[in-house]
């Protein structure tokens, strides 16, 4: 009677790839750490068995050994998918508290069996992949992926093709070699998604070829400085501690020690805070520095509450819960220019604001793979002679439209999803944030004239022509020649208006003379960088005598932005030079403890100044702010007005809003978000490519 064949099993025996599908694997084994030991076995096994294999089974090669964690897409399917929403989901697991922790994963292969579907097995011997799974599982929630997940841990190695019985006899032999192979336990760092072209993982080595994404095995985690801890801390009776109702383990205000803004919106602040814990008979006070918590976290993981009572482990599951809280730690936007941003948050904002930033960096890092792709695609090159192959066409030109797309169809969707979602939580807890600002927003002197232009001064040689567009300087007028030798004189003396940063725009003010080039854009930065100082000077003394207050200096808007903005105004109508509606190139920050102390600040600024346009944005929920240009020497500049309660958080809506701005005409606006090359792409490498926003 004929055998009914296994179709995929089939496969195998022919040159014809089925479509691919894709697998969350470790493969191949043996180049796994301590691979060579399971080479060296398997051979041993492989060569003993071959010549007693029953004519209807395969014996696989080394190289096709692996452990399935997941199968995200199976190659029975025939379906296309979105690897880079794949490797997104991958991603999304690396990031779930449950990932374990632990830096690799250590998987025992076991001595073979068959099962009882003929199916040769190795029953590894590896912890942590049920958790792994379980994350992956979570991570694909919302997504069109149905994961399936093998019940156990194993290797196949030997598949037979068709149903006929296996004999007996070689049943018996079989048992009787694999008896005589010993475990072997090899490591893996990583974690691969792997695109499976043939059955069964009988893709030919090496593996990279095959490998879409891999993530390591270490887990992110929140780093908790070592810190001195104080004698009343390590002395915690905690079979007291219990009786403490979490309600009372409290927090004393914190004490902020502001010091100086390094730019407008970016502040740093320090924190010390003091709590107590009252028990039934006694009270300790712990460290004035909240990381002492971290002692009595390690403290209470090592209770053994099997001598406790139910009541008591209640108690105490609360209190260990109550200092896991408290020692929450952002793992994204970790840095120091957050931390006061994330104190102002309650746990719960935080939790939730810190998986919206990991959904955006995740998208972000999809975005990034995607558009890597299309810079490394030759057919995007275009022949640049001396600088080689370049995709500067393809960044703009209509004919590579067709292939720009796809990213841009990614990136409106990160924009209009992740993007939002985070500016959207920020303006929610601003909104609290502001509520709680002392006293009422009071009225404020409105500058603005209804239909007047407020424009930047264009010579008469500059007028109708484009910011770029150059000049001999000679062929400038003498107060045009003035102003860019008195910045020029100042840049070359060392003062940056951009700060310790180069800056195109500056570099040209500098070199104007000697290069004999003055555009537009270089005399605005010119008229900006000779009035600067004084500007600053002259605001801080308006509001010296504010109660409340403090005055920011703020670097010059720098090259890159000041282009794209005038983009934005050449598109909306402004005649050229479009440069000429900047009005914020040189600014400053007013920052208020309430909002009497702002309508103050902001009448006495007015009565220095003469105010051109008034901007007040306190009650718009992204804003919370006044910005108001002043004419100052002929030349207009920015005041900001922000509340020291709720400008920190404009911090988490920087990454958000930066990928906001940008308009999604062409890849061209990509240089605000990725750094990476575009002339001698044959000789460039894909690590070149990376994003710009530090997660």
């Amino acid at each position: 009677m004929a055998s009914s064949i296994d179709f995929h099993t089939k496969q195998l025996l022919t040159p014809t790839c089925v479509p691919p599908g894709y697998v969350v694997s470790l493969w191949p084994l043996i180049r796994a750490g301590h691979g060579s030991q399971l080479l060296t076995a398997y051979n041993t096994f492989a060569a003993a068995l071959e010549p007693i294999l029953p004519p209807n089974c395969e014996l696989y090669p080394p190289s096709a050994l692996h452990v399935t964690i997941a199968t995200l897409s199976s190659f029975t399917n025939g379906t296309t998918v979105n690897e880079h929403m794949l490797a997104a989901v991958l991603d999304r697991a690396k990031q779930d508290p449950e990932w374990p922790s632990v830096s690799q994963l250590a998987i025992t292969v076991q001595e073979p069996t068959l099962s009882e579907g003929f199916v040769g097995f190795f029953f590894n011997h590896a912890t942590h992949v049920a958790s792994i799974r379980d994350c992956l599982k979570r991570a694909a929630v919302g997504t069109s992926l149905d994961i399936k997940c093998p019940g156990i841990v194993h290797s196949t190695f030997l598949r037979f093709i068709d149903s006929t019985a296996v004999p007996n006899d070689f049943r018996i032999q079989f048992e009787h070699l694999a008896a005589q192979m010993k475990p072997t336990t090899v490591t893996c760092p990583t974690i691969d998604l792997i695109r499976e072209s043939m059955p069964y993982m009988h893709m030919s080595l090496p593996a990279r070829r095959h490998l879409v994404h891999q993530v390591p095995v270490a887990p992110v985690a929140p780093v908790v400085p070592e810190v001195p801890v104080a004698p009343e801390v390590l002395n915690v009776n905690f079979s007291e501690c219990v009786d403490t109702p979490v309600a009372q383990v409290t927090r004393a205000p914190s004490a902020h020690t502001t010091t100086q803004y390094a730019d407008a919106g970016e502040t740093k602040e320090t924190t010390t805070t003091t709590t107590t814990t009252t028990t039934n008979n006694n009270s300790c006070t712990l460290s004035t520095d909240e990381q002492n918590y971290q002692t009595l976290w390690a403290a209470a993981r090592n209770i053994n509450m099997d001598t406790m009572t139910k009541t008591d482990q209640e108690k105490m599951l609360a209190l260990t819960v109550d200092i896991a809280n408290r020692l929450w730690q952002p793992r994204v936007l970790a840095g120091d220019k957050y931390k006061l941003a994330w104190s102002l948050l309650r746990l719960d904002e935080q939790k939730s604001l810190e998986a919206q930033i990991f959904d955006l960096k995740i998208g972000m890092q999809q975005l990034q793979r995607m558009f890597s792709d299309w810079l490394f695609d030759e057919n995007n090159w275009t022949d640049f002679g001396q600088y080689g192959k370049s995709v500067s066409d393809a960044l703009v030109d209509d004919q590579f439209a067709t292939s720009r797309e796809p990213i841009l169809t990614l990136f409106r969707h990160v924009r209009a999803n992740e993007s939002f979602a985070v500016m959207n939580s920020v303006q929610k807890f601003s909104t609290r944030v502001y509520s709680e600002i002392a006293g009422n927003p009071g009225p404020i002197q409105m500058s603005t004239v209804e239909g007047e232009q407020v424009y930047q001064f264009v010579p008469a040689l500059m007028e109708g022509k484009g910011g770029a567009v150059t000049f001999t300087f000679k062929e400038c007028s003498a107060d045009v020649q003035h102003i860019v030798r008195e910045a020029a004189s100042l840049v070359n003396n060392g003062f940056k208006p951009c700060g310790p940063v180069f800056d195109g725009g500056v570099w040209g003010v500098g070199n104007a003379e000697t290069s004999n080039q003055v555009s537009y854009n270089y005399y605005l930065v010119a008229r900006g960088t000779v009035v600067q100082q004084r500007f600053h000077a002259a605001v801080a003394e308006s509001v010296a005598m504010v109660d409340g207050v403090e005055f920011l200096p703020a670097a010059h808007k720098k090259d890159k932005r000041l282009v794209g903005k005038a983009k934005e105004y050449n598109r909306e109508g402004v005649t050229m030079p479009s440069y000429r509606a900047l009005r914020d190139t040189v600014r400053c920050s007013i920052i208020c403890q309430d909002h009497s102390s702002l309508v103050a600040a902001h009448a006495a600024l007015l009565a220095v100044f003469t105010g051109k346009i008034t901007k007040d944005r306190r009650e718009e929920p992204s804003c919370r702010d006044v910005l108001q240009v002043v004419e100052f020497e002929g030349f207009f500049c920015e005041v900001q007005f922000h509340f020291s309660a709720t400008l920190p958080l404009k911090v988490f809506s920087h990454a958000a809003y930066t990928v906001r701005r940008p308009e999604d005409v062409d890849l061209n606006v990509f240089k605000t978000l990725f750094d990476f090359p575009f002339t001698h792409m044959e000789t460039e490498t894909r690590d070149k490519v990376s994003c710009k926003l530090h997660f």
